[in-house]
């Protein structure tokens, strides 16, 4: 699972690098919160 997110993270990066930041850095925000929601799960 990390490792997908290590290697995505730098692809939307050069991906987005000409446009809106935030744009780039959405899957990995939205990665980070469904490790995170499934993470804090009972």
């Amino acid at each position: 699972m990390l490792q997908a997110i290590l290697l995505m993270a730098p692809a939307n990066q050069g991906n987005g690098g000409g446009g809106n930041p935030l744009v780039a850095f959405l899957p990995f925000i939205l990665i980070i919160a469904i490790m995170y929601f499934l993470m804090i799960r009972p």
